[in-house]
């Protein structure tokens, strides 16, 4: 079935209106996604107005082609126009499944790759998202592959969180032990 079938996807703010609207308010960046989608989110989802993004909501930036559950360090954000949102009935579908087939599943990349527009920069559009197909399984499956998704992509941002801590304590022994710094 096509996303649009099984959820409403509702597109941010367009240049103009953000500009307005972002005068008293923090909109929700590329960055902001990346980071929820380590989060692992699995909180309350409760459904939030049309230009704000709320902890719990599915997110999709359609310059980076990738999906995230929004944390609740980012709730109450406005959404600018590359960015969307799912909503759809949670007891049919697990919102951490959606996003692991949005990123990860062959079919998907496979459907982006053949509907992207433009000549010279090829774009993915809200009307792409809302006609890429998808199969579900069960919910019970659903919510066992989200689930280890999710905590595979927080147990990489631990892991990638400690190397680095790990790297920069060895250079500062380094430094202190050489002659050059």
């Amino acid at each position: 079935m096509k996303l649009k079938e099984i959820s409403n996807i509702t597109v941010g703010l367009n240049s103009q209106r953000l500009k307005a609207a972002a005068k008293d308010n923090i909109v929700y960046t590329a960055n902001d996604l990346t980071n929820d989608l380590s989060a692992g989110y699995r909180g309350k989802y409760i459904l939030s107005d049309k230009e704000r993004v709320d902890a719990g909501d599915v997110v999709f930036h359609l310059m980076s082609a990738t999906s995230a559950v929004v944390s609740n360090a980012n709730a109450g954000k406005l959404m600018s126009q590359n960015i969307l949102k799912f909503q759809f009935d949670r007891s049919k579908i697990d919102a951490w499944y959606f996003c692991y087939v949005l990123n990860e599943a062959q079919s998907i990349k496979h459907q982006l790759h053949n509907m992207k527009e433009g000549t010279v920069t090829k774009l993915i559009t809200p009307t792409t998202i809302k006609n890429l197909h998808i199969d579900l399984p069960d919910i019970e499956l659903q919510k066992q592959i989200g689930s280890i998704y999710s905590t595979m992509l927080v147990t990489n941002r631990i892991r990638e969180e400690y190397i680095r801590k790990e790297s920069a304590a060895i250079l500062e022994v380094l430094k202190k032990e050489d002659n050059n710094n």
